[in-house]
């Protein structure tokens, strides 16, 4: 099963994992506006399937209203996603977390391992 970060993110708070607030926003506009009842700082990340999207330039950091609608603009004319989750940022924690779920513990590969 693939999903995209929000959804993960909907599946955890919806079983008491505590998850920061976010919104979804498919335009400059409404980026803006869930920074407006999020607050700030905020992440705005492009909702891909595939990884990398950092290395790409599909996550900003942003300290406000004007970087929000720049970096959201932005974002959306790389062209590889068409919605972007906009996330309160709480400084000083951990930028991210890795969840996995595995249906064959056979096909478990050791973290710290690399082919």
């Amino acid at each position: 099963m693939r999903l995209f970060e929000y959804q993960g993110k909907e599946l955890f708070a919806k079983y008491g994992i505590p998850v920061p607030p976010s919104r979804l926003a498919d335009s400059p506009a409404k980026a803006v506006a869930a920074v407006d009842e999020i607050g700030l700082p905020a992440v705005i990340k492009a909702q891909v399937l595939s990884g990398g999207r950092g290395k790409a330039g599909g996550v900003a950091l942003v300290r406000s209203r004007e970087d929000a609608e720049k970096e959201a603009k932005r974002i959306l004319s790389l062209r590889v996603a068409s919605e972007l989750r906009v996330e309160y940022e709480r400084e000083g924690e951990p930028r991210e977390l890795r969840y996995g779920i595995l249906d064959d513990e056979s096909k478990a590969l050791d973290a710290g391992r690399r082919n």
